[in-house]
């Protein structure tokens, strides 16, 4: 097992272990320091480090989800404060959901990949379940119960993928996967549960469930169309190919129109979610249909990579922010842009992002994939001289930007808001300072 990964393991299921059983109010920046330190190694070792491959893969897959993961985990540890009596509790079950990430991330072996699925629902079960009141617990309940579900399908697609059979087989085990991803991460038409337990659970718990816990079984999505198109014939390929992107487009576009209708801003924000999984589910598709056809898929690739850190960090902006509100309607956040000056200009800066505005770091992310999609060699993603897929993601962002913009817009309007963001401001700030910072760099990296 590659050092740097059995550094990880240990370190993060050693804390997990320890946090509940010292009594101490600050362990949630004990939990904050763990992944910083976690992340600034794994920095580290991706610069001096030339690893070797075996039963864990630590390539650039693995890398983004680490340390986009790790990085998030540290900044969502310090908004902990506000869990009171939890936070010990949350903390580890934070740094367990972190390992859990990563592990599903970095392997193609079945057991492993068992494993860790089931190390990963757990702790975001327990995770929704924090604050303890009744919506918590019955959010949680109904998020197990579809992740008992979509564990059935792993399992049959895993069996089935690995198992060595027929194609037929394989292609099945592929579409399971698609199945057992889709109720993990939201995908429509699997997205049931999403908009309950994101809308209306402690914002503190969702950071953490939208911004990281996502993250590994996506990776393992795009980990494994790797491993599989060069084992399909061209017509299963093709079958698989239309129904990732039926369900690409499905989500972004139901996420974007659902949210313009909402006035819960949580709310609006949970659809968001959805949306966004399908634009990563785009560029997934789209890795893999290069990936079949022999085109270079280096750019959507950077893309994707630069999607998850996008993803997670605004969303562990916006979601603390809501944080400091009793009252999430569209209308009780009126005022705050004004009493509130630093942390509405850092949540706005984080919905810009979503929005993919230049020159923050989601208008890269966004700007990659769509060019990687209008790419003329991949025929399959046009209709004559016209990029469908890629003019289908455009308009979505343009719809996103009507409910992105109405939430600025009440954040500015007069009123008298009651607004709490004691023990928030920290994840707030770093975070929306790391999107204008990272969206100024990406380019200057990018041109090397």
């Amino acid at each position: 097992m590659h050092e740097l990964l059995l550094v990880t393991i240990v370190v993060l299921l050693v804390s997990a272990l320890l946090l509940p059983f010292i009594r101490s109010k600050n362990n949630n920046y004990i939990a904050a320091g763990v992944s910083a330190a976690l992340t600034a190694y794994w920095i580290y070792s991706i610069i001096t480090t030339k690893f070797a491959p075996g039963t864990f893969i630590i390539d650039h897959i693995t890398d983004a989800v680490a340390i986009a993961s790790l990085f998030a985990g540290s900044l969502i540890s310090l908004s902990y404060r506000r869990l009171d009596g939890r936070s010990n509790v949350a903390s580890s079950l934070l740094l367990i959901g972190i390992l859990g990430t990563i592990l599903v991330a970095s392997t193609l072996n079945p057991l492993i990949i068992l494993a860790s699925w089931g190390l990963l629902s757990i702790a975001s079960y327990g995770i929704a379940a924090i604050p303890k009141d009744k919506v918590s617990l019955g959010n949680s309940l109904k998020y197990a119960f579809m992740g008992g579900l979509s564990l059935q399908f792993l399992l049959l697609a895993v069996f089935l993928i690995f198992s060595g059979s027929l194609p037929a087989a394989a292609m099945l085990g592929f579409a399971l996967l698609f199945v057992a991803i889709g109720f993990k991460v939201g995908a429509v038409p699997f997205h049931m549960w999403l908009p309950d337990v994101y809308g209306s659970s402690d914002p503190i718990s969702v950071s953490a469930l939208s911004a990281i816990m996502k993250l590994g079984p996506l990776a393992l999505m795009l980990r494994i169309m790797f491993y599989l198109t060069s084992r399909l014939s061209a017509s299963a390929f093709n079958a698989l190919l239309i129904i990732g992107t039926i369900i690409a487009v499905l989500t972004m576009t139901w996420g974007n129109v659902a949210a313009t209708v909402q006035n819960s801003v949580q709310r609006i924000l949970a659809y968001s979610s959805i949306s966004h999984v399908g634009f990563i589910l785009m560029g997934l598709v789209v890795a893999m249909a290069s990936h079949y056809y022999g085109v270079s898929a280096y750019f959507v690739l950077i893309g994707i990579f630069i999607y998850f850190f996008s993803y997670s960090i605004s969303k562990t902006n916006a979601f603390t922010f809501i944080r400091g509100f009793s009252d999430k309607k569209l209308e009780s956040i009126k005022g705050a842009g004004v009493k509130c000056g630093t942390s509405s200009a850092m949540f706005s800066i984080s919905l810009l992002n979503l929005l993919g505005l230049p020159p923050l770091i989601g208008f890269w992310g966004k700007l990659l994939i769509f060019m990687s999609a209008a790419n003329p060699a991949l025929r399959v993603f046009f209709i004559g001289p016209v990029p469908w897929f890629t003019i289908i993601a455009i308009i979505n962002s343009v719809i996103s930007a009507f409910y992105y913009v109405k939430i600025i817009q009440h954040l500015y309007a007069t009123g008298e808001v009651k607004a709490d963001f004691s023990r928030l401001n920290a994840t707030i700030i770093i975070t929306g300072l790391f999107l204008i910072i990272s969206g100024l760099i990406v380019p200057l990296v990018l041109s090397i």
